[in-house]
């Protein structure tokens, strides 16, 4: 049902569960909520998204306990005001409540704290989304830092639970492929037997020669707290973590950019801190900050493709499986400069190796086999019998080195393996039906050019007699071809697209979540598994659609 607000837009309403009451999470729920409503209140101002909507956010305590959560989604459904979505919780086990059961009700939600390794299982958790990285995200980090180190053995002392047994698991898994020894101790309560069974105390487990590394989430002076439960003073607990370390994603960007919100990370702080009643902010704050971002730019992509059909956002009710396809789509493809995360600069990087790469080989044969000069000379042949004086002679200037075959077989075979990599792509993202996302069978289609093109232009280089501007001109023409038809796979799509859509109706800002690493984390496990319209064309589709719901 379609409700219009004072300002004479039509409300539309969003669901955030957080933990707000009095227990150890408040300080950060509310945090959390503190994030959300400047968000809210930004996007409100906004002429160029949801424009003739105004978003309400109804807010809900989790109270840090899945039973709450459950009941917190009930509370959200049962309201008179139908909920598009919902943010958080911010605790796993109360997401694994919250998105096992919200698929019933057509709900898509987004956690800015939930890491659980589970919650990567699209078939249980289908419409669950999370802005932060999953807890096995940091294992690689670990194990490239142990190998860059020259580190070769580790203890791993391990809470008996899914979620950090699902960590060691992986992380052990990382460890044998790197060929560094470990030992495990698991305990169930206490964790002074299992540092005992590793002979931390005999050994001496601290100091030069060892390494603690902490999970990320500890505080600086976590201990402090917990000294009552210890036979440790505070002194040793500090000698003994001297030179730990602890792993933490970059939740605040120190690029001075202006992000999608018309803020910037620095202008964000302070935003929240004239508002927050703590005057004090957590770093993860921007994950729910850029959540309620993720959910308004799809929501206003869908407005603009229910638009075509004469329907509105108002439309979405909690049977309604088309309208959530869309929402769903369009949030698989939302990409924005948000305030928490650093700018993507490893696609240039690329570039710059491959150059240098090709730069490198290119002096390498130049230094060390140079190209060297020979001349032949073709027999006398005569211009025609009517003048048997004169004979033409042909002189053929060839360039040749005595290692040829050598570095042209480096540089096919490395050229080679970026083919191969460029067919892996294409087939890890095959299942993908989102247009913008998925250019697989364009990759393909390229890697299948090259490689024919390629593969003719050499085997005619090398084993064809012919003279050198005959050759000049086949080879030429293979080349222009090769580069012509891939460049013309990649861009006439896109160029198809922008003329059948310049003003963008359908698109969602050009903008971006940041490196790749958060971009994952926010469509997370869903990459092969987005439910979306059968075809690329979503409005094509949905009017399909209509007009059958319509006839039946």
């Amino acid at each position: 049902v379609a409700v219009t607000g004072s300002s004479g837009k039509e409300d539309i309403y969003l669901g955030c569960i957080y933990p707000t009451s009095n227990n150890i999470a408040a300080t950060r729920g509310q945090g959390y909520t503190t994030a959300v409503k400047i968000a809210e209140k930004l996007i409100n101002q906004r002429d160029d998204i949801l424009p003739g909507y105004n978003v309400k956010i109804i807010f809900k305590d989790s109270q840090l306990a899945p039973r709450y959560a459950v009941k917190s989604l009930v509370e959200l459904i049962s309201e008179e005001k139908q909920i598009l979505g919902f943010l958080g919780p911010i605790l796993s086990a109360c997401c694994e409540s919250t998105a096992s059961v919200s698929p019933f009700w057509n709900l898509i939600q987004i956690s800015n704290g939930c890491t659980s390794v589970s919650l990567k299982d699209s078939k249980l958790y289908p419409l669950f989304y999370r802005m932060t990285l999953n807890d096995t995200s940091y294992n690689s980090v670990l194990v490239n830092i142990m190998q860059r180190m020259n580190w070769t053995s580790a203890g791993i002392i391990n809470f008996q639970d899914f979620t950090f047994t699902s960590i060691m698991e992986d992380l052990t898994s990382q460890f044998k492929k790197a060929a560094i020894k470990y030992t495990v101790q698991s305990f169930a309560t206490d964790p002074v037997n299992g540092v005992n069974k590793l002979k931390a105390y005999e050994l001496k487990m601290y100091g030069p020669g060892h390494v603690w590394f902490l999970p990320e989430w500890y505080g600086a002076l976590w201990y402090d707290n917990l000294l009552y439960l210890t036979n440790c003073s505070r002194d040793q607990i500090r000698q003994t973590l001297d030179g730990s370390f602890g792993l933490q994603q970059v939740f605040l960007s120190d690029n001075n950019i202006t992000t999608i919100s018309g803020l910037t990370p620095q202008q964000y702080v302070n935003e929240y801190l004239a508002i927050s009643p703590s005057k004090q902010i957590r770093d993860e704050n921007t994950l729910s900050f850029d959540s309620l971002w993720a959910f308004a730019l799809a929501l206003n992509r869908t407005a603009s493709i229910l638009e075509q059909t004469n329907e509105t956002l108002g439309n979405f009710y909690y049977n309604n499986t088309r309208i959530r396809k869309l929402i769903f789509a369009s949030l698989s493809n939302v990409t924005f400069e948000g305030i928490s995360i650093i700018k993507d600069k490893k696609l240039v990087l690329w570039i710059i190796v491959l150059a240098t790469i090709d730069t490198v080989l290119l002096v390498l044969w130049i230094q060390l086999d140079p190209v060297q000069i020979r001349i032949t000379e073709s027999e006398g042949q005569f211009l025609s019998n009517d003048n048997p004086d004169v004979r033409i002679r042909y002189k053929s200037v060839i360039c040749f080195n005595n290692q040829k075959a050598i570095w042209l077989g480096i540089i096919y075979g490395y050229k080679f393996l970026f083919l191969l990599f460029g067919a892996f792509l294409a087939w890890e993202t095959r299942n993908v039906h989102i247009r913008e996302l998925n250019d697989s069978r364009y990759i393909g289609m390229s890697v299948y050019n090259i490689f024919v093109i390629s593969a003719i232009g050499a085997l005619l280089n090398e084993f064809v007699v012919a003279s050198p501007t005959v050759k000049y001109v086949i080879i030429s023409i293979l080349t222009l071809l090769g580069t012509t038809i891939t460049l013309c796979l990649v861009f006439v799509p896109k160029v198809r697209r922008w003329r059948s859509d310049p003003d963008g109706k359908v698109e969602i800002r050009s903008t971006r979540i940041g490196n790749m690493d958060n971009r994952t984390a926010l469509a997370d496990n869903h990459a092969s598994h987005i439910e979306s319209p059968g075809s690329d064309n979503l409005i094509e589709d949905f009017q399909k659609s209509s007009k059958s719901s319509s006839n039946t």
